[in-house]
């Protein structure tokens, strides 16, 4: 993902971290991105955004496992 001078990095690996935190590789890794793009980008980690739970989804949920599990719910 591209966002101003960053290239942000979307991984399930730690590893990829792990290298961006090491200066050596992390210019490793902007010299290949610059051979590719012809651009020279800051680089750091694409973290999806959190879901945001409302209180209403939580009781639908609460109501729908109670539900589920054979509990009599009456709703008014």
């Amino acid at each position: 993902y591209v966002s101003g001078d960053y290239l942000l990095i979307e991984t399930n690996h730690e590893i990829a971290f792990e290298l961006l935190k090491k200066s050596a590789q992390r210019e490793e890794i902007r010299k290949a991105v610059q051979e590719i793009t012809g651009k020279v980008y800051k680089l750091g980690p694409y973290k999806l955004p959190e879901k945001k739970v409302s209180k209403d989804d939580v009781l639908d949920n609460f109501i729908n496992r109670l539900k589920t599990s054979g509990v009599n719910v009456t709703e008014e």
